[in-house]
């Protein structure tokens, strides 16, 4: 886990308190879960999210989940999160915490890679239909062979 403040007006653990951004995890072709925490602070709301995006610094913000903490559980670390869905595959992504509670704080820039990219399986039918086009083939071959 990595921090790094980069406060409007300053940031302190008994005001602003603390965002950090974790790895991504649940990593497949199309989607990842995007990791963040908060260490609350006294300020009263603490609305959460992500930067997001094939950029670094990313540019798309998005909502985490929870939304927002507030001061009710000051002084404990929050994990908050977002399931990111209809990624590419093979494709690096960048992502960076961030809370706002009056300053905006970013915690440090994170990226990974969607898994790459498969080629479908066909469907028993045309493994199928695949199997009498070879053997129809290889059975043509031996009659031609055979007919010399």
């Amino acid at each position: 886990m990595t921090c790094l403040l980069v406060a409007a007006g300053g940031a302190s653990a008994d005001s602003g308190g603390f965002v950090y951004t974790s790895a991504a995890s649940n990593v497949t072709q199309t989607s990842a879960q995007l990791n963040g925490s908060i260490f609350v602070g006294a300020d009263p709301t603490y609305v959460l999210g992500f930067l997001f995006g094939q950029t670094n610094p990313p540019l798309n913000a998005l909502p985490a989940s929870p939304a927002s903490v507030s001061n009710t559980q000051q002084f404990q670390t929050v994990p908050f999160s977002y399931e990111t869905t209809g990624l590419a595959c093979n494709t690096t992504y960048y992502f960076q915490s961030l809370m706002n509670y009056g300053g905006i704080e970013y915690g440090v820039v994170e990226s990974f890679q969607t898994l790459p990219c498969s080629i479908p399986l066909l469907s028993e039918w045309a493994q199928l239909m695949l199997a009498l086009m070879v053997m129809t083939v290889i059975g043509w071959h031996f009659h031609r062979e055979r007919s010399y």
